[in-house]
């Protein structure tokens, strides 16, 4: 339900694209969705711009929502499986894990292997809220669920 001219004009000035519409239970459609565009994410939109010249949104017009939802998932859904993701929902889960990494410089706690570097509290902390706002969930044991639960540091660490 992305309006393409919208977001491509956004992720220029802005850098981010607000996805509040069609939000799951409406939550996001109070609260920014803020999601970060870099050069790749805009060459994108200029793409989809250019292919869906005289339409507002990716869905075509002459379809509903859930037709469409089962076209992509008929499409996306075997080229997945063969990446060992088995429901499209999976790919929340592996953003969150991108987006952590991004926000703290480390692993995310569910990905994390014995010698790598635990970012500080504050940091976790921050990037769990962030992650969680621009998923649209109020509630960072949400990301928890998809990053892996905050570590506690034993003998008077900052976690």
């Amino acid at each position: 339900m992305l309006d393409i001219g919208v977001a491509l004009r956004e992720a220029r000035v802005d850098g981010a694209i607000d996805i509040r519409r069609g939000t799951k239970g409406g939550r996001g459609r109070s609260v920014e969705r803020l999601i970060p565009c870099g050069a790749e994410q805009i060459q994108a939109l200029i793409s989809a711009k250019n292919l869906f010249r005289y339409q507002q949104c990716l869905i075509p017009s002459n379809i509903s929502l859930k037709y469409f939802n089962i076209q992509i998932s008929n499409v996306c859904l075997p080229i997945l499986k063969k990446h060992g993701i088995s429901r499209l929902h999976e790919l929340r889960v592996f953003y969150a894990c991108e987006r952590y990494r991004e926000l703290t410089g480390c692993s995310p706690p569910c990905n994390r292997q014995g010698g790598d570097n635990v970012p500080s509290h504050q940091s976790d902390e921050r990037a769990r809220e962030i992650i969680s706002q621009e998923l649209g969930h109020s509630r960072i044991q949400i990301v928890s669920s998809y990053v892996g639960r905050k570590i506690r540091m034993r003998g008077g660490g900052d976690e």
